[in-house]
């Protein structure tokens, strides 16, 4: 029956496991698709919220480019305070309105001028200094004039290895030489010829040793090359390149200009719209109007692309235009993300290619619908809490999982009940071989005595009390075994706790066994403070206990030596703790904790003839639980045996 018991719960904690282990897979299952449903809904909601936020200034600076007033304040101020701006653009079929051509300098022209002839005529005949004086004395005259003579004056003065001389041509200009670049076709000069200037500023200041403004001024200058519009742009960008990023390489300062740099990719993007506007037919009939929103145009050849807004205004044939910066938007997308979001979101190209964020790979994204089409936005698997899911798996699996616990500690509960039983059957049957044998040696002794006492065999009086005196020995004998099987078969009789003196006691018991142990030859000590020290405990028990410690110290004395047991009582605040050690043959280690269960002994050659039924220590150790304490074997003096009986105070 119990097989089949075994088998079926068995079978139960199998099924009862797969269904739970099913639960668990679909419990985390769904908590993961709430969650990546929850965070691609939080990220949507904030594509949108930036969208309207970059969307409605656009619409409306496209409804305000019908006037040109002082709209090159307003793109400058526009790049300072929102960074994804880049320019304005008003155009129609056959030119541009805006931004406005730049003045292209013309240098036969400026060169017929009657001062700028003569100096080059006469700068031929004359030393490098001499020519530098003749155009120097130009400057004073028109605007474009007096750029062009300063510029020929302070090359020639460079060219001579007079840095001072140049640097003091150039600052004559004034406030000429300080006016912004996108200013120059307002006094008419070439924003070029302003740019030259200031590089060769800077290369007088490098010659006399002052690279710190030399590199300060070629700084200043790429910078404000940076913000230009298309038509600025598109007569001094090449100069960003060489000469002003090796100057600014060569003097060691930040990484400024060159191919590779963003703010000179963000120029050539914007020149790239003001040639495209610049040279495109487009046709009217396909934009939009304002009140039909914009039109985004997307360069599908840039890396990254230009973006244009653009729709046509009310009035007539005129087209308007708002370009913005891709990476700066970017930029400004993740910076608009929650903050515990923020390391997890990516801004993917369609390839896949991370354009800025977290390369990791993506749980879930989304697309950008009006002002990055082209783009996407991606979540990483780190911006889910699988923990939710576990946890929410728990609390539902925790009914299913306390069952399978149970059932488990109760399936290993039974099979180490069986085991135990059948142990302790076999126990119990040694025991019973073992009591019949020791009662049978007795009373056959005794029979055979009687008889031949009875048939009158001796009829001397001494064999006849030697006889009798066996007899009472045997019948001794036999009365200790039968204490020994009523004990084991019956509990303990509860006896109520009193109060006493642990000292008297073990001392009581020592006096009762002093004339035995000197009989045998064997010394027993008591040890411990002096009387006085009170403890509740059952007095029997504790005094029993001690008996079987003390007998089996003397059952079991090495014959070869000095036989010597103590009995130790200590006394603490808690605990009283009574020791009985010998000197005798000992308990093998790994019977040390054995011991004490009911029928277990120590067999083997040289273990003593006193027989026993392995009780004495099984009723040591229930005294021992029963007083709130322990008992436990430990190695004793000369490698015999030391019990420790320790139990409450109380």
């Amino acid at each position: 029956m119990r097989p089949v018991i075994y088998v079926m719960v068995t079978i139960l904690l199998a099924l009862l496991s797969i269904v739970g282990v099913r639960e668990a897979v679909n419990f985390r299952r769904a908590s993961e698709e709430r969650e990546l449903r929850a965070v691609q809904d939080q990220l949507v909601l904030v594509i949108d919220r930036w969208e309207d936020a970059i969307a409605e200034p656009v619409d409306q600076w496209l409804k305000e480019l019908a006037s040109t007033e002082r709209l090159r304040e307003r793109e400058q101020a526009l790049r300072a305070t929102r960074p994804w701006f880049d320019a304005f653009y008003i155009w129609e079929p056959s030119e541009v309105s805006w931004p406005p051509a730049q003045l292209e300098e013309d240098l036969a022209l400026l060169r017929s001028d009657p001062c700028l002839a003569t100096a080059g005529h006469e700068a031929g005949r004359v030393d490098a200094v001499q020519a530098a004086l003749l155009y120097r004395a130009c400057i004073g005259r028109s605007p474009s004039v007096s750029l062009l003579a300063a510029s020929e004056s302070a090359e020639l003065f460079l060219n001579a290895d007079q840095p001072l001389a140049a640097e003091r041509v150039i600052v004559e200009l004034g406030p000429l030489l300080l006016l912004p670049l996108h200013e120059a076709a307002n006094y008419g000069v070439s924003a070029r010829r302003l740019v030259y200037l200031r590089l060769q500023r800077a290369r007088a200041a490098d010659m006399l040793g002052r690279t710190d403004l030399a590199e300060r001024i070629v700084a200043v200058l790429a910078s404000e090359i940076a913000f230009l519009d298309g038509a600025s742009l598109a007569s001094v960008l090449d100069l960003w390149v060489y000469p002003i990023a090796r100057d600014l390489r060569q003097y060691g300062g930040p990484l400024l200009g060159g191919e590779d740099d963003e703010l000179y990719l963000r120029a050539q993007r914007r020149l790239t719209v003001y040639n495209e506007v610049r040279t495109r037919e487009w046709n009217l009939r396909d934009a939009p109007t304002i009140a039909q929103g914009p039109r985004l145009l997307v360069d599908q050849y840039g890396d990254p692309p230009y973006l244009l807004f653009y729709s046509r205004l009310e009035m007539g044939a005129l087209l308007a235009g708002v370009q913005l910066d891709q990476p700066a938007l970017i930029r400004d997308f993740l910076a608009s993300v929650p903050r515990d979001l923020r390391p997890y979101v990516s801004v993917r190209d369609p390839t896949g290619r991370v354009m800025s964020g977290t390369t990791e790979p993506l749980a879930a994204d989304a697309a950008f619908t009006r002002i990055l089409p082209h783009l996407r936005v991606g979540v990483a698997s780190g911006a889910l809490a699988p923990d939710t899911g576990l946890r929410t798996a728990f609390v539902q699996l925790l009914p299913i999982a306390i069952g399978i616990l149970i059932g488990v500690f109760s399936l290993l509960g039974l099979i180490h009940s069986d085991r135990k039983q059948a142990l302790l059957l076999e126990r119990q049957r040694e025991f019973m071989t073992r009591v019949t044998h020791e009662l049978k040696t007795p009373l056959a002794g005794i029979r055979l005595m009687a008889e031949n006492l009875e048939m009158g065999s001796f009829r001397d009086s001494a064999q006849r009390e030697r006889f009798a005196r066996q007899i009472v020995k045997e019948a001794e004998r036999l009365g200790q075994r039968l204490d020994e099987v009523i004990r084991a078969a019956s509990r303990p009789i509860e006896e109520r706790s009193e109060s006493l003196d642990p000292v008297e006691l073990a001392q009581g018991v020592a006096e009762r066994w002093r004339p035995l142990f000197e009989q045998q030859g064997v010394t027993l000590h008591v040890e411990g403070p002096p009387p006085g020290e009170r403890m509740s405990g059952r007095p029997s028990f504790l005094r029993d206990a001690l008996t079987n410690l003390v007998d089996n110290a003397l059952k079991y004395r090495n014959k070869d030596r000095r036989g010597e047991v103590w009995i130790r009582v200590q006394v603490e605040r808690r605990w009283v703790q009574f020791e009985v050690e010998d000197n005798g043959i000992g308990v093998p280690p790994a019977m040390r904790k054995s011991i004490f269960e009911r029928f277990r002994r120590v067999e083997g050659p040289g273990r003593g003839t006193a027989g026993g039924h392995g009780l004495g220590l099984a009723f040591v150790a229930e005294a021992a639980l029963l007083h709130g304490g322990k008992v436990e074997c430990r190695e004793g003096v000369a490698g015999g045996a030391r019990f420790i009986l320790r139990v409450r105070r109380r």
